[in-house]
C-alpha cells in the first residue's frame, strides 16, 4: 500500500483528475498507449476478432500490436467500465501497478529473510518508486512485467531450492504475455540470478545440471503458454523497421564513472526521454548495498555474486554490443537503458540483505570506507545535476553513515535504527515519485479529445457513415486535415491512414514518404497530410475532415459542417476509386528513384498506371523572397540558406516566398524544412512537422498572387543559428488528371462485405492487366486472395500494397488474413496450458519436476557451519525490527 498511496497522493498533488484538470496522458502514453487502448476497448465492445485492425496504418497486424502494448489482463477491465471513465481506470491502474510492484518486492524478500521483519515493506518501496519506475511510468505496457520481476525471481528460488516449478512458470507466462519485451528483459535476468544462485548454494556438478535442466524445461513451458501471442508478435516484427539493425561491429561506451555515481543519488528528476540511466533508488539503499559488498559477515560466495551482477549491469549499459542484446538485439530510439530495473531489483535485494545480516557487524575501517564512497556520490551529483541534489544527497549519506556509527557504538538500538532508516526511505522515494510525476508532466484533461472541436469531429464521422449508408461500397477510408494526435483514428473511430507504433508497417512508410508524406520508418510512424489528388486516390481516401472550414480544393466537395463546431466540415473526396482498381500490366514492376523529388515520383508512377505521358504536376517558380530577423541567401531553386541569432523578438524569425499563377490551378507544396513551427499559405495554416511534406495550399485563379511564410525557432537559446530550407511548388495539370481519373475508375472492386480478417468484393476487368490495392502488404505473408474460389497469387506492388493478375472478366475477390504463426501459436499454447494443469495437479501430489538426487547436493562448508552458529549466538541482531501482524 506505501508505493501506491505515495504515487497516487503525487498524482492528487499535482491535480489529476478527479483532483483537478490535469491527466497523466503525455509523449507516447498521448500518442499510442492511451489511444491503443481505446481501440482495444472499441475490440472488447464489439467483440470483434483480434488478428486484423483497419482503423489505423491503413489495416494493421492488431495480434502483434497487442502482444507489445495491450495484452496486459488487466486491461481486460476495460470492458467494465463506459468510455467516459475510461482515463481514471488507465491512471488508477498506473498507480496499481506500481503499488503490484511493491507487494511483490516485499513477498521476494520476506522469501530471502530469515527474521519477520517490519523494514521489508519499506525496502520494497525502494524498487517500486525507484527512479526507473518514477521517470518511465508514462510507458503503461512495461509496467506489468516491471512489477512481476521480484515474484519471477521468488519462483525462481522456489525451483532451485524446493523443486518447485509452479510459480515460476506462471508468472514467466504472465511477463511474456504482458510485454514480452521487457519479459525478455527479465528471461536474461533469470539466467544470471540462476548462476548467482549456484555459487551461494555451492551445489555441485551434478546439481547444477540437474537444476539447469530443470530451469530449461520450466523456461520452455512458461514461455510456450503466450505463444498465441509471442510467434505472431515475432513473425509480425519482420514487417517493421524494428528488425533492421545490425549488430555492431565496433565497440563503445556511453556514460562515465561520473555519470553512473551520480544517477545512484537522489533528489533530482529521473531521466524521462533520454539521459543517464535510472539507477536511482534511494541514497540509503545504495550506501547499504556497497556495505553488503564490503561486510565479512555476508560470505564471500554471496558478495561476489551480487557484485557480478550489478557490475555486469552497468558494464552492459554502457557497452555496446551487450546494450544491443539487452533491448532485443535493437538499438532504441530514444529512452536508453531500457533494462535498468533490474539493477533497482539488485541494488534493494543487497542492501536487504546487509541491513538483516551485517548491520552489527562493522568496525571502523568498514565505516570509513562507506564514508569514502558517501563522499563519491554527491561529488559526482554535482557535477552533473548541481549543487541542491548533491547536498541533499550528501546529507542523507552522511546521517546514514553516523546512525551506523552510533548503532556500533551502542548509542542507539536497532529498532530505532530501524524506525529512522525505514523514514529516511520513505522521504527519498516520495521525493522521487514527486519529481518523477512534475518532470514527466501532464496534459489536460478536458481538452484531451479537442473540447467541442473533437466533438465535431466525431459527428463529422457519423456523417460520413450516414452518407455512404446506400452506397455499394462498404469500406471507405477517411481522415483529418489537421492531426491532435499521431493516432487520431482510434480516438475518433474511423478507418485512416496514420500511425505511430513499433508494429508500423516498414514498407508502407517507404511507400508513403516516397509520396511526400511525413513519415519515418526507423521511427515507426507515417502521417496523413492533406496532398495531392492522386496519392489520396492510392490511399482509398473517401472523405476529409476540415476543422478550419471549406477546403480549397477542387477534387473535393463539402457535403455537411458540424453543429458543436462550424467551422469543422466533411468533405467528399470525389476522385475515388475504392479499396483496388486496374492498372497497366507492367506497372506491376515499378519502383521509385531515390534521386527524383516527391512530385517527380507521383508524375512517374500516375504514368506507370495509367500510361499516358506528360507530367501530372508542374513546377512553379517562386517570383521573389524576404525574411524577417534572419540572413536569407536563394540557392539553386527554391533553396534558402537562412542565418539568424537572438529570439526574434516580437515578430519572431520568418521567411516569405512569393508565387505569381500564370493560370487558375491547384497549388502543392513541398517543403524541407528542419526547424520550422508551421507554415502559412496566405493564412492557411499548415503543420510542417519534423519531416519533411508535401501538402496542398488550395486552389488560386489565373494572375492572382500569393504567399508562402515560413515561421522559424531559434533552438540555441538566443545563440546564432542557421540552417537550408527547401521549398518545391507545382500545379496540377487538371486536363491530364481528369483523363487519367476516368481510365482508372473504368475497372474498380466494389467492396460487398468487411469483417475484422475478410473483405469480399466485385470487379468487372476489361482488359487482362494487374489488379492494384491499398490492403497494406506484410512481409510474413498473412494475407491470402481467392480469385471466384481460387487461390491465386500475390504479386505485392512496390513492396507495400496487396495486388495480383488478373484476366479479363467479372470476378468476385475474397482477401482473409491470417498472422503468421497464429495457428503455430494457438496449437502450442493449448499443449502447454494442458501440460501446464497436469503439472500443477502433479506437484499437489509431491511429484516434482525432474527430481535430484538428495545426494546430488554438496553439504555446508565447516565455515558455513560456523557462521551459522554465530548467528544464532547473536541474539540481540535477531530482534524483530518492527512489530507487525503475523503472516504480514
Amino acid at each position: 500500500m506505501i508505493p501506491f498511496t505515495v504515487f497516487s497522493a503525487c498524482l492528487a498533488i499535482g491535480g489529476v483528475y478527479p483532483f483537478g484538470e490535469n491527466q497523466i496522458m503525455n509523449y507516447d502514453a498521448w500518442h499510442q498507449y492511451y489511444p491503443f487502448l481505446l481501440n482495444l476497448w472499441d475490440h472488447l465492445h464489439e467483440g470483434d476478432g483480434f488478428l486484423y485492425d483497419w482503423s489505423m496504418g491503413m489495416g494493421t497486424n492488431f495480434l502483434s500490436m497487442l502482444s507489445y502494448y495491450g495484452s496486459s489482463p488487466l486491461n481486460l477491465l476495460l470492458a467494465l467500465v463506459p468510455e467516459r471513465e475510461f482515463r481514471v481506470l488507465y491512471t488508477l491502474f498506473v498507480a496499481l501497478r506500481v503499488g503490484f510492484a511493491g507487494l511483490f518486492m516485499g513477498m521476494f524478500l520476506k522469501k530471502i529473510s530469515s527474521r519477520r521483519s517490519g523494514v521489508i515493506p519499506f525496502f520494497a518501496t525502494g524498487y517500486a518508486l525507484c527512479g526507473y519506475m518514477m521517470g518511465y511510468y508514462w510507458n503503461v505496457m512495461w509496467l506489468d512485467s516491471v512489477a512481476l520481476l521480484p515474484l519471477l525471481c521468488l519462483g525462481l528460488l522456489k525451483l532451485f531450492r524446493e523443486e518447485r516449478c509452479s510459480l515460476y512458470v506462471s508468472v514467466l507466462a504472465l511477463c511474456l504475455f504482458s510485454n514480452y519485451y521487457i519479459g525478455y528483459m527479465c528471461c536474461v535476468f533469470m539466467v544470471l540470478l540462476f548462476f548467482a544462485l549456484y555459487a551461494v548454494d555451492r551445489v555441485n556438478v551434478s546439481a547444477f545440471l540437474h537444476k539447469g535442466f530443470r530451469l530449461l524445461l520450466s523456461t520452455l513451458l512458461g514461455a510456450a503458454i503466450p505463444m498465441v501471442l509471442l510467434l505472431p508478435a515475432f513473425f509480425g516484427l519482420f514487417s517493421t523497421a524494428s528488425t533492421q539493425d545490425a549488430i555492431p561491429l565496433y565497440t563503445s561506451f556511453y556514460a562515465s564513472p561520473t555519470g553512473i555515481l551520480a544517477a545512484l543519488s537522489s533528489f533530482h528528476t529521473p531521466a524521462i526521454i533520454d539521459g543517464l540511466p535510472n539507477l536511482m533508488t534511494a541514497s540509503a539503499l545504495s550506501l547499504m548495498a556497497f556495505g553488503f559488498l564490503w561486510t565479512k559477515r555476508i560470505s564471500l560466495r554471496e558478495k561476489l555474486a551480487g557484485f557480478l551482477i550489478l557490475f555486469f549491469l552497468i558494464f552492459s549499459m554502457n557497452f555496446s554490443v551487450l546494450n544491443y542484446v539487452w533491448h532485443g538485439f535493437h538499438f532504441t530510439n530514444m529512452i536508453p537503458y531500457r533494462f535498468a530495473f533490474l539493477f533497482a531489483f539488485a541494488v534493494v535485494v543487497c542492501a536487504y540483505r546487509f541491513f538483516e545480516e551485517a548491520l552489527g557487524d562493522l568496525d571502523l575501517f568498514d565505516l570509513i570506507l562507506m564514508l569514502i564512497f558517501s563522499a563519491a556520490i554527491p561529488v559526482c551529483a554535482y557535477l552533473i545535476y548541481g549543487l541542491p541534489p548533491a547536498l541533499l544527497t550528501l546529507a542523507v549519506l552522511l546521517a546514514c553513515v553516523l546512525l551506523l556509527m552510533l548503532h556500533r557504538a551502542g548509542f542507539l538500538s536497532r529498532r530505532v535504527l530501524s524506525l529512522i532508516v525505514c523514514g529516511v526511505i520513505l522521504v527519498e522515494t516520495s521525493v522521487t515519485a514527486y519529481l518523477g510525476t512534475e518532470g514527466v508532466g501532464y496534459t489536460n484533461h478536458s481538452d484531451y479529445f479537442d473540447g467541442d472541436t473533437g466533438k465535431a469531429v466525431v459527428s463529422m464521422v457519423e456523417k460520413a457513415a450516414e452518407e455512404e449508408k446506400d452506397s455499394k461500397n462498404r469500406f471507405y477510408r477517411m481522415e483529418t486535415a489537421e492531426w491532435r494526435s499521431l493516432n487520431d483514428s482510434c480516438f475518433y473511430g474511423y478507418n485512416g491512414i496514420s500511425q505511430f507504433a513499433s508494429s508500423a508497417n516498414r514498407d508502407v512508410s517507404e511507400f508513403l514518404l516516397a509520396l511526400g508524406m511525413p513519415a519515418d520508418p526507423g521511427s515507426n510512424r507515417f502521417v496523413y497530410v492533406h496532398g495531392t489528388p492522386f496519392a489520396d486516390l492510392l490511399l482509398s481516401i473517401r472523405y476529409l475532415i476540415q476543422k478550419n472550414g471549406d477546403m480549397n480544393e477542387s477534387s473535393f466537395t463539402t457535403v455537411a459542417s458540424a453543429e458543436e463546431d462550424p467551422y469543422v466540415t466533411l468533405n467528399r473526396n470525389e476522385a475515388f476509386c475504392g479499396m483496388g482498381f486496374m492498372i497497366r500490366e507492367d506497372a506491376a514492376d515499378f519502383s521509385f528513384d531515390d534521386d527524383l523529388t516527391p512530385f517527380e515520383r507521383q508524375n512517374a508512377l500516375f504514368s506507370a498506371m495509367t500510361g499516358l505521358k506528360g507530367d501530372l504536376f508542374k513546377p512553379l517558380e517562386s517570383i521573389g523572397s524576404a525574411a524577417i530577423n534572419l540572413e536569407l541567401e536563394k540557392m539553386e531553386g527554391d533553396h534558402y540558406h537562412y542565418r539568424g541569432e537572438g529570439d526574434g523578438g516580437e515578430d519572431g524569425f520568418s521567411i516569405h516566398v512569393r508565387y505569381w499563377m500564370r493560370e487558375a490551378a491547384s497549388v502543392y507544396v513541398y517543403a524541407d524544412v528542419p526547424g520550422a513551427d508551421y507554415v502559412l499559405a496566405d493564412m492557411d495554416w499548415h503543420c510542417i512537422s519534423d519531416y519533411p511534406n508535401l501538402f496542398s495550399v488550395g486552389y488560386y485563379r489565373d494572375n492572382e498572387e500569393f504567399q508562402l511564410k515560413l515561421f522559424l525557432h531559434n533552438d540555441e537559446k538566443g545563440e546564432p543559428f542557421e540552417g537550408d530550407v527547401h521549398f518545391e511548388a507545382c500545379v496540377l495539370d487538371r486536363a491530364l488528371w481528369e483523363q487519367g481519373l476516368a481510365i482508372l475508375q473504368d475497372e474498380c472492386m466494389t467492396v460487398t462485405s468487411v469483417e475484422k480478417e475478410t473483405m469480399e468484393g466485385e470487379i468487372v476487368v476489361k482488359e487482362d492487366g494487374y489488379f492494384y490495392t491499398s490492403i497494406p502488404a506484410e512481409r510474413e505473408g498473412n494475407w491470402r486472395v481467392f480469385v471466384d474460389g481460387e487461390e491465386e497469387e500475390i504479386v505485392p506492388f512496390a513492396d507495400a500494397f496487396l495486388g495480383l493478375y488478373l484476366e479479363k472478366g467479372e470476378h468476385s475477390l475474397k482477401f482473409v488474413y491470417t498472422p503468421a504463426g497464429f495457428t503455430a501459436g494457438r496449437a502450442v499454447t493449448l499443449a502447454a496450458l494442458i501440460l501446464f494443469a497436469l503439472l500443477l495437479a502433479g506437484e499437489a501430489l509431491g511429484f516434482r519436476l525432474f527430481p535430484e538426487k538428495r545426494s546430488a547436493v554438496t553439504e555446508p562448508a565447516p565455515a558455513d557451519k560456523e557462521e551459522a552458529a554465530e548467528k544464532e549466538e547473536q541474539c540481540d541482531d535477531t530482534e524483530i525490527d518492527v512489530d507487525h501482524p503475523k503472516g504480514d
